[in-house]
């Protein structure tokens, strides 16, 4: 493995321990986190979720439930399909999500801080090709 590669893992777990020690003290995990911010304006399925968070079934699956028992998201039947669940923000769930907004943003701020923005653009557009590469 070369050494960008190595670095690139190193980041993405150094940041990712960061980020969910910084969470721990509202009892949610960093991709809870995404999901949060998935259902916060809007009531989606879990195919829809997982979509737009990259989060695969399985995972997701887990993850919902924890969610639900702990009284962050609600789950009910959708109209067109009774079989499909939609999910959505619980008041619990909507009060917690700007506690969460604010830790990510002091994380970015602390990790990104020092790149101009015009580096940040860049950095996020080769990070994107290089997850589209994969």
């Amino acid at each position: 493995m070369d050494f960008l590669t190595c670095l690139l893992i190193d980041c993405a777990k150094k940041a990712k321990n960061n980020l969910t020690k910084a969470l721990q003290e509202y009892n949610i995990t960093c991709r809870q986190a995404v999901v949060l911010r998935a259902l916060s304006q809007v009531s989606i399925t879990a195919k829809e979720i997982g979509e737009n968070t990259a989060i695969d079934k399985a995972t997701l699956s887990a993850m919902l439930q924890k969610m639900i028992e702990n009284g962050l998201i609600l789950s009910h039947s959708s109209d067109k399909d009774g079989r499909e669940k939609i999910y959505s923000l619980t008041e619990e769930g909507n009060l917690l999500l700007p506690k969460v907004n604010a830790v990510e943003e002091q994380f970015r701020k602390q990790v990104f801080g020092n790149l101009e923005k015009e580096e940040y653009e860049r950095l996020s557009g080769l990070l994107v090709t290089l997850k589209e590469n994969l």
